[in-house]
């Protein structure tokens, strides 16, 4: 039996994510950034989302990403920022059982029942979420930093 997952669901599972590099936040900004009123999102426009908050982060003096991520390259291919968020976080996280990337389109859409279940509210609680796991895992990776270089 296949059970729908709610707004309720999302956002709990949001609450709950863990994160191993910072794609999940990132792409959750992304996604609320660039979809219309439908929840549908273009693929292209999330992976420009993508170059841009790792450039400003690099252009403002701030960590990128951990040593290994593709973002640490500023010259990484839109192609290749394509095929990382399709991997992780679209392909490996709990966002699979909320949004799903349509190849037929190259869009990303939001599970219509929970797009439409979301409220305003709800919306901002997962973004004030994302901006603090965000704030949280730059913060450790900095600290890292420190202890490397200190």
């Amino acid at each position: 039996m296949i059970s729908l997952k709610t707004a309720d669901d999302f956002l709990s599972d949001v609450k709950k994510m863990r994160m191993s590099y910072s794609y999940i936040p990132v792409l959750i900004f992304a996604f609320f950034s660039e979809c219309d009123q439908n929840g549908i999102a273009e693929l292209d426009a999330i992976v420009q989302y993508f170059k841009r908050y790792y450039a400003e982060r690099r252009n403002e003096g701030e960590p990128v990403e951990k040593s290994d991520s593709i973002f640490c390259d500023a010259d990484v291919s839109l192609g290749d920022i394509k095929k990382n968020i399709l991997f992780n976080p679209l392909g490996r996280s709990f966002l699979v059982n909320y949004i799903s990337y349509y190849a037929i389109d190259n869009t990303v859409r939001m599970q219509p029942d929970v797009w439409e279940a979301l409220s305003i509210r709800q919306v901002k609680q997962v973004l004030a979420f994302c901006n603090r796991s965000l704030f949280n895992y730059f913060q450790k990776l900095k600290d890292g930093y420190k202890h490397e270089k200190g």
